[in-house]
């Protein structure tokens, strides 16, 4: 089963901003997302249901990131949280929120860490999730 090119091509930015929320870095996620869907191209014949294929391309994609933050030192993923910058109300406390689920989230097994990312901040349903 071949998956035609167009519609992996049309999944691409939503699993580049994936990528860029969990790595912090355009050229990071860009990275990775090209790595999972080398990845993925190699391995469809796996994906059993054709449906799932969005699912199953993030969790690559998600799989890629890992990899790359394993080897980035945590001073750098401290500089790519976002900066809080006193006196903007509640824009400073909704980004004070963020980073605080942020570290909730990342405290997680990665496994649940991920479902949680995907499902309530991608739009992933639970189905494509357990796919």
């Amino acid at each position: 089963m071949t998956i035609h090119v167009q519609k992996w091509e049309e999944l691409r930015p939503r699993l580049e901003r994936l990528a860029r929320q969990r790595l912090g870095d355009d050229d990071l996620a860009r990275e990775a997302v090209q790595e999972a869907l080398v990845h993925g191209w190699e391995k469809q014949a796996a994906l059993r249901n054709p449906a799932a294929l969005s699912g199953w391309l993030a969790r690559l994609v998600l799989t890629a990131c890992s990899r790359r933050l394993r080897v980035r030192p945590t001073e750098e993923l401290k500089e790519s949280l976002p900066l809080i910058t006193p006196g903007l109300g509640a824009q400073a406390e909704r980004n004070q929120r963020e980073k605080r689920l942020r570290e909730e989230v990342e405290r997680l097994p990665e496994i649940e860490a991920d479902a949680i990312v995907l499902h309530y901040f991608h739009g992933l349903s639970t189905v494509e999730l357990a796919t």
